[in-house]
């Protein structure tokens, strides 16, 4: 059986279409929460249908990440076959509750069979993996971006503390920057390059959390679930990375 492809967009002309002769024939709601929970519901259909035309599968890859809909008033839960880049499932909410449901749905065959399980930081989503995926430690991969983004907030925090610490001793040195810390090595802007190349090779307590940032991804690719917190308190306590 062939791929089966969800239309998603579709449904969603669809529901234009359904508005656009509502208001011309029948005075359609204005009611921007209704709107939002009737195109919720269109695309769920439209999910489903697609998974009805779909033969039970091994799936290897799976993603799952949460998406906002009405300005971040609202999120759903996408989980997605990475190999084939067909929608899943789609869980309302962003809860544990909102993946595990899709896990339950996979039989006993199924659930052993995946290799990875890619996804950002968010909690619920990681114990939801653990509570019913066997050896789910071994086999969830933070995407880079989310791991760099938590790593940059710790590296700002050193630097607020610190920045404080040296001010009621009349050092400036941290003054005006905090933009300058965010950047990657190789992206710092030429205007900041002398300033930051020398606070970098001072014994500032945020040039060494900075030089631990540059290995964190490489860390937490190889360390078990936990990295999250190993990576943040090595950085926050400016301990040495381990080898």
């Amino acid at each position: 059986m062939g791929r089966a492809e969800v239309p998603i967009h579709a449904a969603f002309r669809a529901h234009g279409d359904r508005r656009h002769a509502g208001h011309k024939h029948q005075g359609c709601s204005q009611d921007p929460a209704h709107q939002r929970d009737e195109a919720w519901h269109i695309l769920n259909r439209a999910v489903e249908r697609g998974l009805r035309r779909k033969e039970p599968r091994l799936i290897k890859h799976l993603g799952v990440d949460e998406k906002a809909i009405a300005r971040g008033q609202r999120y759903f839960t996408l989980v997605c076959d990475l190999d084939l880049g067909t929608v899943e499932h789609i869980g309302d909410g962003r809860d544990r509750r909102s993946f595990e449901s899709y896990l339950d749905s996979l039989t006993s065959e199924q659930l052993p069979a995946i290799i990875a399980i890619a996804m950002d930081m968010h909690e619920a989503y990681v114990q939801a993996a653990l509570a019913k995926i066997p050896d789910a430690e071994q086999k969830i991969v933070f995407d880079l971006f989310h791991i760099m983004q938590h790593m940059s907030g710790a590296v700002d925090e050193v630097r607020r503390k610190e920045h404080q610490a040296l001010i009621g001793a009349g050092d400036r040195r941290l003054a005006r920057t905090r933009y300058m810390w965010l950047y990657g090595k190789e992206k710092v802007p030429r205007k900041y390059w002398d300033a930051f190349c020398s606070l970098r090779k001072s014994d500032l307590k945020t040039a060494k959390a900075c030089s631990q940032r540059e290995f964190a991804a490489i860390l937490a690719i190889q360390a078990p679930i936990c990295c999250k917190i190993i990576l943040e308190k090595l950085v926050l306590l400016g301990h040495p990375l381990p080898a």
